[in-house]
């Protein structure tokens, strides 16, 4: 903690930074850059200063009409220093981007819509807008209305991705991406996805129609990958999403080489620098990292674009990173998003185990969606919620990996997910 640019103190910072000598470097460096940076004598000053522009939205129903929702978009800027000035405004409803405004002009803006009745999803959806200025900083107004339930049923459909295969060394450089092929990760994929199929989808069950398609070894491609997501967008508010993610993933850093080569089973490899998550292609090259994957970003990017629920799966090693809050935040309006489900911490591995043919994350979910799903369900009532699921895979994952490896060497990895407090949301039903 510096003694000096306290907001409650109006010291001089010049005289406080006498015998600074005994200060650690890096105080000093802080201390004498607020000197340079505010004078020797700043005074306090207001959080509003830096604030982005105040929102006004005006919507009038609570619950949604036949002929749509009327509501009315009021953004004013505070002051005229052009860094604090709105000059990207955005519209959601729930986690779909419904509506962008960009490059605005120093002037208050003002917007009146009418979004159509089939634009809602069932039950409570959370209409957000987000200001954002030119320093970044982001200001946000939400309304909660209502939609009727609809005569149509949900359906299902997603994306799956298994890569086993990246390439012997001998063929251009699976060895120095430090690492080598996986076993599982195409098994897991097919067979997820079967049972969603199986399980889920057909004329009497929850979702009448179901639809994952599959992006198996050579054909996940980063321009594969980004044209599934992109055929993705005729979903219905009422549909649910699921991607699935099973392969390599690593922490983009500056000098990729460097990473450490990882034994068979281990999808992925560390780096002691935190870095962009990226999911690995089956052409991966540290030479040309972001043409070679799809990155974290780009994901919740591609997804805000489609309008519907959406649950993400990541059995990728440092796919923590991915659901860090920090990342989506920038993406998407607060408390909302997709819920996703990573299968380790980012500084940690997702272990694959022969015995059971699967990476572990995935199968304490094919076990929680087959054959515990009653056991789960503890109501009876034949439905499966983001909270049930993440409390059951959370208490699984540990049991399955304390079987495995070597004893001396215990493994560990723990899921995690976004919202750190899962929602009591329906994400299946049989």
């Amino acid at each position: 903690v510096l003694p000096v640019a306290h907001p409650d103190h109006h010291g001089d910072v010049a005289s406080a930074l006498e015998g600074a000598d005994a200060l650690p470097g890096v105080e000093r460096l802080v201390a004498s850059s607020l000197v340079e940076a505010l004078g020797p004598n700043p005074q306090a000053r207001s959080f509003a200063q830096f604030e982005s522009a105040p929102i006004r939205l005006a919507v009038r129903q609570t619950t949604v009409p036949d002929e749509g929702l009327d509501l009315g978009i009021t953004v004013e800027p505070r002051g005229s220093n052009p860094d604090l000035l709105p000059d990207r405004v955005e519209l959601w409803i729930n986690d779909f981007r419904y509506e962008v405004w960009d490059n605005l002009p120093n002037k208050n803006f003002k917007r009146a819509l009418n979004i159509p009745r089939d634009v809602f999803r069932s039950g409570s959806n959370q209409l957000s807008v987000l200001a954002f200025n030119g320093l970044g900083g982001r200001s946000q107004e939400s309304f909660v209305v209502r939609q009727t339930p609809g005569m149509l049923q949900p359906n299902l459909l997603g994306l799956a991705v298994g890569i086993n295969d990246y390439g012997a060394p001998k063929n251009g450089g699976a060895g120095d991406r430090g690492f080598g092929n996986l076993t599982s990760a195409v098994n897991d994929a097919e067979k997820l996805t079967a049972l969603l199929h199986k399980d889920f989808t057909g004329a009497k069950r929850y979702f009448p129609k179901g639809a994952i398609a599959l992006e198996l070894d050579a054909k996940a491609t980063r321009k594969q990958l980004t044209a599934a997501l992109a055929n993705l967008k005729s979903a219905k508010p009422d549909d649910l999403l699921i991607v699935y993610l099973a392969g390599h993933g690593t922490l983009l850093t500056p000098d990729p080489k460097d990473a450490p080569k990882r034994a068979p089973g281990q999808r992925g490899f560390e780096s002691e620098l935190d870095g962009k998550f990226l999911f690995c292609c089956p052409d991966f090259t540290p030479k040309k990292p972001l043409e070679t994957s799809l990155g974290a970003g780009e994901l919740f990017d591609a997804l805000v674009k489609i309008n519907c629920r959406k649950v993400i799966f990541l059995d990728v090693c440092h796919s923590g990173q991915a659901a860090e809050t920090n990342v989506i935040r920038r993406l998407i309006p607060d408390g909302q998003g997709p819920f996703i489900m990573a299968a380790c911490e980012q500084n940690q591995l997702s272990y694959e185990d022969p015995k059971v043919g699967h990476g572990l994350f995935t199968y304490s979910l094919m076990q929680a969606m087959g054959p515990d799903f009653r056991s789960l369900d503890r109501d009876s009532n034949g439905e499966m919620t983001c909270k049930q699921l993440f409390k059951y895979v959370d208490k699984k994952l540990p049991e399955l990996l304390a079987g495995t490896g070597d004893p001396a060497k215990p493994r560990v990895q723990f899921p995690i997910c976004f919202p750190q407090s899962p929602p009591d949301t329906v994400i299946l039903k049989k």
